[in-house]
């Protein structure tokens, strides 16, 4: 447009609503979050004794079984991990694991992997499970080592059903003799004492139903003293026992113990042998596999020895010779030596396990048979003393009237 002699560039009016926006940058990922799921302010107030705050952190081995289950199934059939873990989430009816699970979804999203997420997490995902995922992602064989975590996790749970069963019984008999002999001795026995005051006229008790008797006396006059001092020992013994020395003590007890001693060492060397099998044949270092199971049981003395063969396969020994002898059989330590030399250590470790696992039924087995009679038999005895006590005065009793 030409105006007095100048050239002016007509500008067509553009309204800012219209002005192009600026350049869009996409959005960076959010970086993983390194801090496991945290329960809110809300969820610690749904419950005065905090009830709703332990049950959402405790991780059930059910619930654990189903998610590992689950996400071998759907990576196996070609579901992308971060895809899966979505599914499962949605699906898992446990609030603190359906927590956990998405967070691990958008730590996989943005930029980790499966074993980095996993180990954020570790009140859910053990050593052993984390370092297992690792190899298994290394190789690209993660949904075969998953499969093989759930099939080790459903033996090892069978395994401790049989063992807590066997343990459980002679405790449940034990209560209930307990709770027969003081019913008999606080309302029983003292209403003989008086029977018998009366009939005997002054006459001396046979010693055995004296000694019943003083028994029952100090019960029933010193409940209280008795009730503290019960409290008072049990107290001292779980303060005792969380020291180093006294957990040692316990542990080494548990263990060698002649009873059930025996059936405690298989199922700790099973349960080491099941993990040691998976995380070597996921292409976890001896060393590794090592360290990781001497944290695997809860028994220090296991830890001790599973922990010094560590450092002595370290320092240059064959592992079948670093195990040591006070948890593995010269059976076990020669199929170990196998292994090593044929180079098949894994598939002589699943052997052993599966061998130790059929031990445990027999061992579990055997031991029921033993004490189901040997408690029925004292039981009877701790019964019949009393009753016997109670019937040692009439037949006194009885003789005097004949004799007269």
């Amino acid at each position: 447009m030409n105006v007095n002699g100048k050239i002016v560039l007509k500008q067509s009016p553009v309204s800012l609503s219209k002005r192009p926006s600026a350049i869009t940058l996409p959005k960076a990922a959010k970086p993983a979050s390194k801090d496991p799921v945290k329960v809110s302010e809300t969820e610690k107030k749904t419950s005065f004794l905090g009830k709703s705050l332990f049950e959402s952190k405790r991780i059930s081995n059910n619930v654990m079984l189903d998610f590992i289950t689950q996400l071998s199934t759907l990576i196996d059939a070609g579901v992308p991990i971060e895809k899966s873990l979505g599914i499962i989430g949605k699906s898992t009816k446990h609030k603190y694991m359906k927590s956990v699970i998405l967070e691990i979804q958008t730590n996989i999203q943005g930029g980790g992997t499966l074993p980095e997420a996993l180990g954020f997490y570790p009140n859910v995902f053990d050593n052993v499970f984390v370092n297992s995922i690792r190899s298994g992602d290394a190789s690209g064989k993660t949904a075969e080592v998953l499969k093989s975590m759930a099939e080790h996790m459903e033996k090892q749970k069978a395994i401790e059903n049989k063992v807590k069963s066997a343990l459980t019984y002679p405790v449940i008999v034990m209560i209930m003799a307990f709770s027969i002999l003081l019913f008999l001795m606080t309302f029983i026995v003292p209403k003989f004492k008086d029977v018998f005051a009366d009939i005997l006229n002054g006459k001396p008790l046979p010693f055995l139903t004296q000694v019943v008797m003083m028994f029952s006396d100090f019960i029933v006059g010193h409940w209280f003293i008795l009730i503290c001092s019960i409290v008072a020992i049990v107290a001292c013994f779980i303060f005792w026992k969380r020291t180093k020395s006294g957990r040692y003590l316990v542990d080494k007890f548990v263990l060698l113990n002649p009873i059930f001693g025996p059936l405690v060492k298989k199922a700790y060397v099973s349960k080491i042998l099941h993990i040691s099998s998976t995380m070597l044949e996921s292409g976890v270092q001896v060393l590794d596999v090592l360290k990781i199971a001497s944290n695997c049981t809860n028994n220090s003395l296991v830890s001790k020895e599973m922990m010094s063969a560590h450092d002595a396969v370290k320092e240059g020994e064959e592992i079948h010779s670093a195990l040591s002898p006070l948890l593995f059989d010269e059976a076990a330590l020669g199929m170990a030596e196998v292994g090593t030399t044929t180079g098949r250590l894994p598939l002589m470790f699943e052997k052993l396990a599966k061998r130790y696992d059929s031990d445990i039924d027999k061992v579990v087995s055997s031991l029921t048979s033993i004490i189901e009679p040997v408690m029925i038999v004292g039981l009877a005895l701790m019964v019949g003393t009393i009753v016997l006590a109670v019937f040692l005065p009439m037949v006194e009793l009885l003789k005097g009237m004949t004799g007269m």
